[in-house]
């Protein structure tokens, strides 16, 4: 009896060992935990961009036959592999996902320009994004933004956004408010604590207006950040139902190691847009960070160990007659995922934030 309890705790053993090997591990900071999906998440899948295996960081909106997505990539720009230029790249996919076109590279006017989200408005396509100003003696960057004609691929009148808290600026999340009788009105969520929103008052400019400084219960943002650091940007926030809503990522660091992570997070469809529903836990899922960093990577060797997903693009669609998000994250710096998520059980789970 005693080494049939032996054989069979023997048995549970190995099975907990494979289990932690098919999945890599995930950390809610110190308690490690297996990784498997969220109970909304349906399934993932890699999105290769022919010519451009290292594209990440991607945004997408859909047109008639399928999306544009739009991409980051960094090739290295001397033999020794020590400068690296950043561009910004698009591709059209069909319905399924596919690629349609040879990509091509976008000009924005410069040789650093990162982290696009692409988004529109009835009258015209944008696409913000990051251009990187100085690189020494510290990095700095600023946002700009800029129409894109989607026939053409082409970028119209890039222009740097005129309002900066500091060196680094990034990551802002673009909405628009849609109006009937006049002209749409664009809109950014600057951060989510303090919870600044700016409005762009001129898109021949670049001329930013800070419109609403929220003040409320942000009990249950802090308590994320602690768990997992810093609430930063994601996808553009598009409306759904009477709320805006958009996929955000933040990091933290476990011994040696970086994770990135992804939640959601929706606010008011009217002014002040003050925040609504947060994500309890951050969304997991069983092919998370495993699009592998190769030597190819310009950052091979050269920085900490990074588990890295980073939501910037989504758009609505419907699976096997039910409403899904489709989510296109960044993997790991070298790659793109889509994550597809069932809406209605997203929306149920998430938390409501106290006023």
């Amino acid at each position: 009896m005693n080494y049939f309890f032996l054989k069979i705790k023997i048995i549970l053993c190995v099975s907990v060992s494979v289990a932690a090997y098919n999945y890599r591990p995930f950390y809610e900071k110190n308690n490690f935990v297996l990784l498997k999906n969220s109970e909304f998440v349906i399934r993932s899948f890699a999105i290769n961009v022919p010519g451009f295996p290292l594209a990440y960081n991607p945004s997408f909106i859909k047109n008639d036959d399928g999306y544009d997505l739009i991409f980051r990539y960094d090739p290295f720009y001397n033999k020794d592999r020590t400068i690296v230029n950043c561009f910004l790249g698009c591709v059209r996919l069909d319905k399924f996902f596919n690629p349609t076109e040879t990509p091509i590279l976008l000009d924005t006017g410069n040789f650093d320009s990162e982290d696009p989200r692409i988004f529109s408005t009835k009258e015209a396509v944008y696409i913000s994004y990051v251009r990187v100003t100085d690189w020494s003696p510290i990095v700095k960057c600023d946002m700009c933004c800029s129409s894109f004609d989607t026939l053409n691929k082409r970028i119209v009148n890039s222009v740097p956004l005129r309002y900066s808290k500091g060196d680094l600026e990034k990551n802002w999340i673009p909405f628009v408010v849609n109006h009937n009788d006049k002209e749409d009105e664009i809109y950014f969520v600057y951060k989510y604590l303090p919870h600044r929103i700016l409005k762009l008052t001129s898109i021949e400019d670049g001329i930013i207006e800070v419109v609403y400084n929220n003040e409320g219960e942000f009990s249950a943002l802090k308590k994320w950040e602690e768990k997992w650091g810093k609430i930063r940007g994601g996808t553009p926030a598009i409306l759904v139902g009477d709320e805006y809503l958009s996929f955000f990522h933040s990091s933290f660091k476990h011994k040696d190691e970086y994770y990135y992570v992804m939640g959601v997070i929706t606010f008011e469809n009217k002014p002040p847009f003050r925040i609504k529903k947060l994500s309890k836990t951050p969304i997991i899922f069983n092919d998370m960070y495993s699009i592998k960093v190769t030597k190819d990577a310009w950052f091979y060797g050269k920085r900490p160990p990074m588990s890295v997903i980073f939501p910037a693009g989504i758009a609505v669609g419907n699976e096997n007659k039910k409403d899904v998000f489709y989510v296109v994250c960044g993997e790991n710096d070298v790659g793109i995922r889509c994550v597809v998520i069932d809406r209605k059980t997203l929306l149920s789970s998430l938390e409501l934030i106290g006023e």
